[in-house]
């Protein structure tokens, strides 16, 4: 897309430096050197816009994952792995390590905090939302939450619930060190059924590039806080 509207830009250039040359061509004097300058000032203003546009294109292969038979990759991040107890609010950034060896951290917000809750029944959950009984989740008391890893990743993702039934939407930002992947949204719904039908949504890069992903929640199902399940990750 980005190749098109570059390529417009480069057309209507042309055109407005041949229609500014053939009216400075019937001019004189002051008049002439004034229209000249104006008409070089204007292709600096669009040679300097060109980068611009091409560095707001999503870099190539970097797409969005939404398939919940995804989810396993070939690692894994399990929140009872920070061995804190459900229901106990923690600062963050916290760190992580999953079972393939990937370090890391996880921030709610900007150094906000976050709690761990468990999906309820059976079970002792405190959750009633729509991810799977008993799984352990993640609740970040502010509606962004940012994972870093050490290890550059091909794949990243989770589900996600709200604090409230109802619609909202989630999007994610996958950065290579501090060069922007892409940012992909999708929509969901919570309800408090426990049937894991909450949505996934990842990442996925055509090498392994991903250093870190943020994920922004809102909607009606925000109610101060959010959560997500484990954290599928392919290296």
């Amino acid at each position: 897309m980005h190749k098109t509207i570059v390529a417009a830009i480069g057309m209507k250039r042309a055109r407005y430096l041949m229609a500014a040359t053939t009216c400075v061509a019937g001019l004189s004097g002051q008049r002439r050197t004034f229209m000249l300058k104006a008409s070089r000032i204007a292709a600096t203003i669009v040679a300097l816009a060109l980068p611009l546009v091409a560095a707001n294109a999503q870099s190539a292969g970097t797409a969005p994952v939404t398939e919940l038979t995804i989810r396993t990759g070939n690692d894994l991040i399990q929140w009872g792995q920070l061995n804190i107890s459900p229901l106990t609010i923690f600062p963050t950034p916290v760190k992580f390590e999953s079972y393939g060896g990937v370090d890391g951290t996880i921030e709610a917000g900007q150094r906000g905090t976050a709690m761990l809750n468990q999906q309820c029944c059976p079970g002792n959950g405190n959750y009633y939302g729509n991810f799977a009984p008993a799984d352990i989740l993640l609740q970040p008391n502010a509606n962004t939450v940012t994972l870093d890893f050490k290890t550059p990743l091909i794949l990243a993702g989770t589900q996600f619930g709200g604090g409230n039934d109802g619609p909202f939407t989630v999007t994610v930002q996958a950065y290579s060190h501090n060069k922007l992947l892409g940012t992909f949204p999708e929509n969901g719904n919570t309800t408090s059924n426990g049937d894991n039908s909450a949505i996934f949504l990842g990442v996925q890069a055509p090498t392994a590039e991903i250093t870190r992903v943020v994920y922004t929640f809102s909607g009606q199902a925000f109610r101060g806080y959010f959560a997500i399940n484990e954290v599928s990750l392919e290296q």
